[in-house]
């Protein structure tokens, strides 16, 4: 069954743009005005009409074209090493060469570029500009489909050409990789013989070709110029999840799902989003505030479709979890910090926290059972009831290969509750024992404190309001008014943990 999606109910009120209108703007690109065509294409946007697939994918090859770099930074860069790039030809002879090619986007084109495309954010659906980005799909059908591209594209312009990569990337995320698009030097040529096709061929190179060569420093998963690109592309995933919540749905981003590639089996929930959480770790690594909030904001999508049963929360929680504990100490102490901090409160964020918390304690508790008289039997929970799965399976869409079949069910048709995940909230008994359990050598002490200060803020928050097992919020109503909870606290927060157990105090008022 495919997923509801109230973006592409969206898109279907607006129609697509005359061929009159879009050969305005094919002219202009064709002979390299791209700010005389990007000029042409704000004049045309209207919340009635919906920009071509092509011209999205134009206006995002232009955006992300980099930038020529001086000839002094281009040194800098050799000298620290980190030059991964093997020019052709001087810099000078190559920067006199692109300055005479009329198809090479300009500085001023990549910024008008970048301004339209978050105004078409403000006046057109998620939908109508999602359809021009790369879906993530098995390798057969993406191989597939760059085949079909191969032999099928009419495309005649040099621009719309090279923007087919984008159409071509395995994901979304691919487009933001340095290296994916690289400054060429252009030159037309004359067609040799007579094809079926009549359009221009180019002969070009690459002025930064990638060098294969070891020791070449690794790909970072945001160049510096595609951070605008992403920040744009968190906007569109953003409304498309308000549109969603606005339709009576949950808030989730259909278009984001399509960017998670389907479990290989071909059934059951989606899982992997190592490529999303390599730019989430990347972003938290940055020094500037903007780009810090740009992985909380792709972390915050994740998490809100983690809400439903298309994208597993538990999976997606250990990968979490191995990313951060993989790294040193300090580094994964830092990180657990920023990303919490930066999470706005919600109560699929709450949910995430818990869940990611109890991972982190419950590991703490098995490497301690393990280094005393060997394996011992953790913490086992008196039994709970759980909701039934059976209808969970036929519920996860299935992998039918493009976004449009993943959005095809209309809201009206899944009710909310049919796909909110049911994951199964811990016993109150269970907290209070990670809470007081000793802290360890795992982690440094202040994350663990950290860590058990988040586990019960984000339990009492998903208990409020009542959870639908009722005797499971009796157990908890009754702990906190017998003082259990508090002891908890008390014994938790001793010594060191002080501002902790302060906090708690003023806020377990409210419970």
């Amino acid at each position: 069954m495919a997923v509801a999606g109230s973006s592409l109910a969206t898109s279907e009120q607006e129609r697509e743009m005359t061929r009159h209108q879009r050969g305005l703007v094919d002219t202009c690109f064709e002979e390299g005005q791209y700010e005389s065509g990007i000029s042409v294409l704000e004049q045309l946007r209207s919340s009635q009409f919906k920009p071509s697939e092509s011209h999205i994918r134009q206006l995002l090859y232009i955006a992300l074209y980099p930038p020529l770099l001086p000839p002094a930074a281009d040194d800098e860069r050799k000298e620290r090493g980190k030059d991964t790039f093997d020019p052709s030809t001087p810099s000078k002879a190559a920067a006199k060469q692109v300055q005479k090619s009329p198809l090479i986007p300009s500085a001023k084109a990549t910024e008008a570029a970048l301004r339209l495309l978050t105004s078409f954010t403000l006046t057109n659906s998620p939908g109508a500009l999602g359809r021009a980005l790369p879906e993530n799909v098995s390798v057969s059908d993406w191989l597939a489909k760059v085949r079909k591209n191969d032999e099928d594209t009419e495309e005649d312009s040099y621009i719309a050409r090279e923007a087919m990569c984008i159409h071509e990337a395995k994901h979304v995320w691919a487009i933001l990789k340095e290296g994916m698009i690289q400054r060429k030097v252009v030159a037309p040529i004359t067609p040799k013989g007579k094809g079926k096709k009549r359009r221009r061929d180019y002969e070009h190179h690459f002025e930064d070709k990638l060098s294969d060569t070891e020791g070449a420093a690794p790909q970072v998963v945001v160049s510096e110029n595609a951070w605008p690109v992403l920040d744009w592309l968190l906007a569109v995933l953003e409304k498309d999840e308000l549109l969603e919540e606005k339709a009576g749905s949950l808030r989730y981003s259909s278009i984001l799902l399509s960017q998670i590639p389907p479990p290989r089996s071909g059934a059951g929930a989606r899982w992997e989003a190592d490529a999303p959480l390599d730019i989430i770790f990347y972003c938290l690594e940055q020094t500037l505030p903007k780009r810090k909030a740009m992985g909380a904001r792709l972390m915050t999508l994740l998490i809100n479709l983690s809400s439903t049963i298309y994208f597993d929360l538990n999976l997606f929680v250990t990968s979490v979890y191995t990313r951060l504990s993989s790294t040193s100490s300090a580094t994964s102490t830092d990180t657990f910090s920023t990303l919490f901090s930066a999470l706005a409160p919600s109560p699929a964020i709450s949910k995430f926290k818990l869940v990611l918390c109890k991972k982190y304690l419950n590991s703490l508790t098995t490497t301690m059972s393990s280094s005393v008289d060997g394996p011992q039997p953790a913490f086992r929970p008196r039994p709970q009831a759980r909701a039934v799965h059976s209808s969970r399976q036929s519920s996860v869409p299935q992998h039918e290969g493009s976004m449009s079949s993943v959005k095809s069910t209309t809201s009206d048709s899944i009710s909310v509750t049919s796909i909110t995940s049911k994951y199964p909230l811990p016993p109150p008994s269970e907290i209070l024992h990670l809470l007081q359990q000793p802290p360890g050598s795992s982690y440094p002490l202040t994350q663990s404190l950290r860590i058990k200060f988040e586990l019960l803020l984000s339990y009492a928050l998903v208990q409020n309001p009542p959870t639908e097992v009722g005797d499971q919020e009796s157990e908890w109503r009754n702990m906190l008014l017998d003082g259990r909870v508090q002891k908890a606290v008390d014994s938790a927060f001793a010594g060191e943990g002080g501002r902790y157990k302060e906090s708690l105090k003023m806020i377990m008022g409210t419970w």
